[in-house]
């Protein structure tokens, strides 16, 4: 719901999100697949890339 609301994504572009995509020293998000079939990226907050973080420890894929 964070990167839904915070980052202004569409539910397909959240569904979509790989571990890879997050770019945590650089605080920045890929986007693959936006509107019109185009990439693009998007700067993380700190409290959503803490969020992200916490919920890898606890569900790792």
């Amino acid at each position: 719901m964070q990167l839904l609301y915070s980052e202004g994504l569409r539910i397909s572009e959240v569904i979509n999100l790989r571990l890879t995509d997050v770019q945590s020293k650089r605080i920045l998000r890929l986007i693959r697949g936006a509107k019109g079939k185009k990439g693009r990226t998007t700067l993380l907050s700190q409290k959503l890339l803490q969020s992200l973080r916490e919920n890898y420890r606890v569900y790792r894929p």
